[in-house]
């Protein structure tokens, strides 16, 4: 719309000037060669006075007939020439009859030349009976009374000539502005289809296209205006690269975290939201941008914390423990966005992880505890006992010296155990992982733990592929867990047992199963077994020096080397502990 008005109004104001100058130059033409034309008229018309006076005199000094004369004249001349003497009667005409011609003294040209020498007339001729041009002199100047010379020409000859001179000019009126119309169509199209070109560059670049580019650029003003918007295009297409760069990166960050993170206006409009918002409240993040905030999130508790930081913007609000519509524990911070006044930007982050593990961490001092008391508190006792008046009694000396004995040895397993975990939970890797045989390990495993096998009398069946290949793994870590395993099964297992160890290789992973027909875990009890000091039997495992921190210890190992670890079992149908480790 903008170009073909500009191209309109450029080309419709060129032609306007150019028709008005034209027509002015017509009419100037056209008086021009009219009066040209005239002059020459009223000059033939002299010239052709001066010659009939010649011959009026010539006649007159040889008497020969004047009005024969004139005839002949007018013929050659092509000019009617009408001789009047001072009373008016005509003596000689070229074009008429002298007998049946009036008296002319009454004609105005012939009143004009006797009053002022020379006569002009225009007027319709009774003679020849067209209109006429008439000049009339005195034969003689020095006796304007005497004769009088009149010559005439048709009208409609002189407006033939100024008909041919009008259409000349019109002609050439018409050609002049045809071909100002297609100069100017082509000239302005030349001037404004640049002008087009950068208007739709830069609405183009307006719309986000900063890939638009002025194509043609000629060496003048407009060249220049164009090589600018190309240039402004190339520093704004860097800039918003520059930008969606930054606000990429800006969003995935965001968009990785855990925390949700909401930007609001004064008007509790949100701003931004990013991934983790979502997931908190069960919404579709990129959907709330520009919605209310309680519109956008149905949780009262958020937008009442929310509405309050905005009401006291001076003052900051640290946070809020809230509990979401979903259960969900929350903290909520707002604090003020100082480059856009009156917004905030809310962080919340879910505290469920964070309770959690505060409640473990009490379970875990609350289970050390107890496990140190219980010991600490036979050892105590037996040693004040001993401090008293028993000492002579070497019986009684012996017995309470291998309780002692014995719940020291709990104490150091224990205390060795919870090292052996911290030391696992603190590794980021394995240091001495090498290639070795699964037998390997699982034999080493059996023999050490062959006595307590044979004073229980259980059978142990062993059952590993014989084309089981070497795994890289930590040697000492793997038999911590498999003789964590057996020592379970062994303990568990009311004497002549059957305990049966498999391992098999299926071309991806290693899988080591330790299986026993003991006494079995109940289902309710399965989902915890793996936790620390968590026991089904607390008193009989504290009675066969369990600590509670085997299994936890066995998860950890086999997390170390990226497998898993799971149990199947029965309450009096013994358990299948099952290993998964991948081999690379």
């Amino acid at each position: 719309m903008l170009k073909n008005s500009l191209f309109a109004k450029l080309f419709f104001t060129y032609l306007t000037l150019i028709v008005i100058s034209l027509i002015t130059l017509s009419l100037i033409a056209i008086n021009l060669f009219t009066n040209t034309y005239f002059e020459e008229v009223n000059q033939h018309l002299d010239n052709t006075v001066k010659l009939v006076g010649i011959l009026v005199s010539d006649v007159e000094g040889k008497g020969q007939s004047l009005d024969a004369k004139i005839k002949e004249l007018g013929k050659t001349v092509r000019t009617r020439i009408t001789i009047i003497d001072k009373d008016g009667k005509v003596l000689a005409d070229s074009d008429g009859n002298i007998s049946a011609m009036e008296n002319h003294n009454n004609r105005s040209e012939v009143i004009d030349a006797r009053r002022s020498g020379a006569g002009h007339s225009t007027r319709f001729s009774h003679t020849v009976s067209i209109d006429m041009l008439y000049l009339a002199h005195p034969l003689n100047p020095d006796d304007p009374s005497g004769k009088i010379i009149r010559v005439a020409l048709p009208l409609h000859q002189i407006k033939l000539i100024t008909h041919q001179i009008y259409r000349m000019v019109g002609i050439i009126f018409l050609v002049l502005v045809i071909i100002a119309f297609l100069m100017g169509f082509w000239i302005i199209r030349k001037i404004v289809r640049p002008v087009n070109q950068m208007v739709r560059t830069a609405e183009l670049i307006s719309r986000g296209d900063f890939s638009a580019r002025v194509q043609a650029t000629p060496n003048d003003e407009i060249g220049k205006l164009a090589q600018t918007i190309n240039l402004m295009g190339d520093d704004l297409q860097k800039r918003f690269s520059e930008i969606s760069r930054e606000k990429a990166n800006l969003n995935i960050v965001l968009s990785s975290v855990r925390e949700g993170v909401i930007a609001v206006d004064t008007n509790q409009k949100v701003i931004f939201a990013n991934t983790a918002v979502g997931n908190l409240f069960a919404v579709d993040a990129s959907q709330i941008v520009d919605k209310y905030l309680w519109e956008a999130i149905r949780d009262n508790k958020l937008v009442s914390f929310v509405k309050e930081c905005l009401a006291q913007p001076s003052v900051v609000l640290d946070h809020k423990d809230i509990t979401s519509s979903s259960d969900k524990p929350l903290r909520v911070y707002c604090t003020p966005i100082k480059e856009t006044p009156g917004s905030f930007l809310v962080v919340i982050y879910d505290i469920s992880e964070s309770l959690k593990y505060e409640q473990l961490r009490k379970d875990f001092v609350a289970n050390v505890s107890h496990e140190l008391r219980t010991p600490l508190t036979f050892i105590k006792g037996y040693v004040e006992t001993l401090k008293e008046d028993n000492l002579n009694d070497k019986g009684k000396t012996r017995e309470f010296l291998d309780i002692i004995d014995k719940n020291v040895r709990q104490l150091a397993n224990l205390v060795g155990d919870l090292l052996e975990l911290s030391r696992l939970e603190s590794r980021q890797g394995i240091a001495r992982i090498r290639p070795i045989k699964p037998a390997k390990v699982i034999d080493d495993v059996v023999d050490y733990f062959r006595p307590a096998i044979e004073k229980k009398q259980h059978t142990v069946i062993r059952n590993i592929q014989a084309d089981c290949p070497e795994i890289p793994v930590d040697p000492d870590m793997l038999a911590k867990a498999v003789g964590n395993l057996l020592d379970n099964a062994v303990k568990y297992t009311p004497d002549n047992g059957r305990i049966g160890i498999k391992a098999d290789f299926d071309g991806s992973v290693l899988r080591i199963e330790v299986s026993d027909n003991g006494i079995g875990i109940p289902a309710d009890d399965l989902p915890r077994i793996f936790e620390r000091f968590y026991r089904v039997d607390k008193s009989r495992s504290r009675e066969m020096g369990g600590t509670g921190l085997g299994l936890a210890i066995v998860k950890h190992i086999v997390q170390l080397h990226h497998g898993t670890v799971s149990v199947r079992s029965q309450s009096g149908q013994g358990s299948v502990f099952t290993i998964i480790l991948p081999i690379r």
